[in-house]
Formats: C-alpha cells, sequence, structure tokens
C-alpha cells in the first residue's frame, strides 16, 4: 500500500482492521471472509472500508475476490444550535468565550450577506450589500 500512495495511517489501519477480521475467520479463504461480511454488525461507511481493504489483501495475495455490495452512505455534519454554542460559551474561560461569541456573530453577519446575495442574483441583479 506504501507504493500505492497511501498514508501509514491509513496503513496502520487497514492493517489493525484485517487483524481484528482475522482472529474471527480464516482471512485466506475469501469465502470464510464473505461469509462473516454477511452477519457482522458494521456500519455501511466501515463495511465498505473493510472490504476495500480486503479487496486490496487479496489482490496482494494474488486470489481472485469480488467485492460484495456496499455502498457509503453520507453523513450530514453537526450543526449545533444557537442555545447549544452560547451554552458551550458560557462554560468555558472569559478569552475563550469572548473569541467564541465573536465568531458566532461574524457567521451569522456573513450567512446574511450570502442570503442577500443569492436574493439579489435569482432577481437578476448583482449587489453585494457589505
Amino acid at each position: 500500500m506504501k507504493r500505492e500512495g497511501y498514508r501509514d495511517s491509513t496503513i496502520r489501519a487497514a492493517v489493525k482492521a484485517l487483524r481484528s477480521i482475522g482472529r474471527l475467520c480464516n482471512l485466506l479463504d475469501p469465502n470464510a471472509f464473505k461469509d462473516y461480511m454477511a452477519i457482522a454488525e458494521y456500519g455501511e461507511n466501515r463495511r465498505d472500508h473493510i472490504l476495500d481493504d480486503a479487496r486490496r489483501f487479496y489482490s496482494w495475495l494474488g486470489v481472485s475476490f469480488q467485492k460484495p455490495m456496499s455502498r457509503s452512505v453520507e453523513k450530514l455534519p453537526f450543526i449545533p444550535t444557537e442555545a447549544e454554542v452560547d451554552a458551550l460559551a458560557s462554560s468555558v474561560g472569559p478569552k475563550l468565550s469572548a473569541y467564541m461569541r465573536l465568531v458566532k456573530e461574524q457567521n451569522r453577519i456573513l450567512c446574511r450577506q450570502m442570503y442577500h446575495f443569492s436574493y439579489a442574483r435569482s432577481e437578476g441583479r448583482v449587489r453585494l450589500k457589505l
């Protein structure tokens, strides 16, 4: 994997995942591995990563392996509510709290400007109010 340009952290994670699965099933037998993955309770993204690691492992061994069907799921990022941001800002020290409130206010101003820009653009007039 190093020759293919993967980072050391990616290689370590792949080796660790395959070792832990190797304790539970015979990795040298692709059918046993597929049987294990069929009953294993992993999340869809984790399952997809493990199957990619196994595909690279079996190609390195020279064993034919067809990756079973799997799909990745796009997760939306966590966006805290304004009350959660205020609670966090009040729980930290005074310097960091002031900085967090400043960033929050600047973000609010930027979002308002982007809204006005997109509204003006949809009306056919492009003018950004600062």
